[in-house]
């Protein structure tokens, strides 16, 4: 970068791009503004990756693919085992959908990760090889992110979107057999995803389509009616939103902007830099509740914790089931001894975010409380619903044989293993379990 830009510099350049892109609903100003910000941040660190991906971050945002790309480019090229820049190019290449550029970044991206590290990279890679009917290698990359822990009702969709897709090319060249059985493994996927998620609303709908074309009308058209359903009650919220987006774009633009350099100010330990973007970032969006939530996870992180309840607890009076509002107020209540407020504050929080990690720790919770041990079951179930990892198998078997219902526990149990064929633990705990009380004797 060549220091900070004149406001009337970045404007034309500004709209020269964003004009050039078709971007014309773009508030001008509000992007001048915006790289304003970032560039008098960058005058000082003109090599910063996380500065440079802010910069990348405005333009994106803004719907100025070809720039963020030049910007990510040229940061990669400058720091090339930055995995980090890398995913970010390749979402970019993704948005303009140049797939074969995709692919080359995020197979590199890949190449850079520690395996346990790489499912987001995984997860983008798989998204650029289904753009170019990649779809056998798409299920492999989905596969490989599952497998790390990327579960969620969004990648099991996608990973029915590429089997749906392998199975077609394979009933084309004449492998009915094998496509029969592709279909069998989306259907499998998209239960998943709905289970994670009932109101997924493509996910019902592909699930309706595969169903049918097997021959399972009854259940397909079930799917496709609830599908329907989403879809009208959905209709008019997106009405809402596009109109309260429209409204908001140009405030948005510039929060955005700001709390990315907040988090970036954070990182060094800036408090007092980090809040005063925040600050910003409210003074362009009042009410944002993500700068809220930044707000607060900075008084936390510095020890203020007061301020930190004060924050979250005014965020949900504006967002009620904001999750991570719910889930540290909730730690605070477990701070205080105040248990029966902060497991409702904290499933609350669970429930909305939809994932294992909140359920698992319920479930640690419910294990040293005696008062919520007879939740054991339920939490455990839950963690098991989002993450079918072989621990949240083995842990729920473990809560369900304590509560007695050992054949509950056999049941999940031999699903365990049959998802984790080579897990010895699950397979001792399997052969103890069928073991009726007293060691044996029968």
């Amino acid at each position: 970068m060549k220091g900070a830009f004149s406001m009337v510099a970045i404007l034309l350049l500004a709209g020269t791009a964003l004009c050039a892109a078709g971007q014309g609903q773009v508030d001008f100003k509000a992007y001048a503004r915006s790289l304003e910000m970032v560039r008098e941040e960058l005058a000082s660190q003109p090599d910063s990756p996380a500065l440079l991906v802010a910069l990348a971050g405005v333009h994106e945002r803004s719907g100025n693919y070809r720039d963020a790309i030049e910007v990510l480019s040229e940061a990669a090229a400058k720091h090339p085992r930055r995995a980090d820049l890398l995913l970010r190019l390749g979402a970019c290449h993704l948005g303009t959908l140049d797939y074969p550029a995709a692919i080359k970044v995020n197979t590199k991206a890949v190449s850079l990760m520690p395996r346990q590290k790489s499912a987001p990279a995984r997860l983008s890679l798989a998204r650029s090889l289904a753009g170019l009917r990649k779809y056998a290698a798409a299920v492999a990359e989905l596969r490989q992110a599952i497998t790390l822990g990327m579960e969620n009702a969004d990648v099991f969709f996608r990973l029915a979107e590429a089997q749906d897709g392998h199975a077609r090319s394979l009933r084309a060249s004449g492998a009915e057999r094998e496509a029969a059985e592709g279909e069998k493994e989306a259907v499998a996927a998209l239960e998943k995803a709905i289970l994670m998620e009932p109101g997924h609303r493509s996910a019902n709908y592909l699930l309706g389509r595969l169903l049918v074309r097997s021959g399972r009308r009854v259940e397909g058209k079930k799917a496709l009616e609830r599908f329907r359903s989403l879809q009208k009650t959905s209709a008019e919220a997106r009405r809402r939103a596009f109109s309260e987006n429209m409204k908001t774009a140009p405030g948005r633009l510039e929060a955005d902007t700001a709390l990315e350099l907040a988090r970036i100010r954070r990182n060094r330990e800036d408090i007092a830099g980090a809040l005063a973007f925040v600050e910003r970032s409210l003074s362009a969006y009042a009410g944002y509740d993500k700068a809220l939530a930044l707000k607060g996870s900075i008084y936390k992180r510095s020890g203020r914790t007061a301020e930190a309840a004060a924050v979250y607890s005014e965020l949900l009076s504006s967002s009620p089931e904001h999750p991570e509002a719910l889930w540290n107020l909730g730690l605070a209540e477990l701070g205080r001894k105040r248990l029966g407020p902060a497991v409702d504050l904290l499933e609350r929080a669970a429930r909305v975010r939809r994932s294992a990690d909140a359920w698992e720790f319920l479930r640690g919770l419910a294990r040293r409380e005696k008062s919520l041990e007879g939740r054991r079951v339920e939490f455990s179930r839950q963690a098991l619903r989002f993450r079918s990892s072989p621990e949240n198998y083995f842990q729920c078997g473990v809560s369900l044989i304590e509560s007695g219902d050992r054949k509950g526990c056999l049941e999940v149990l031999r699903e365990g293993i049959g998802r984790h064929p080579g897990d010895s633990r699950l397979r001792v705990f399997f052969a103890q379990a069928q073991e009726p009380p007293g060691g044996g004797a029968r």
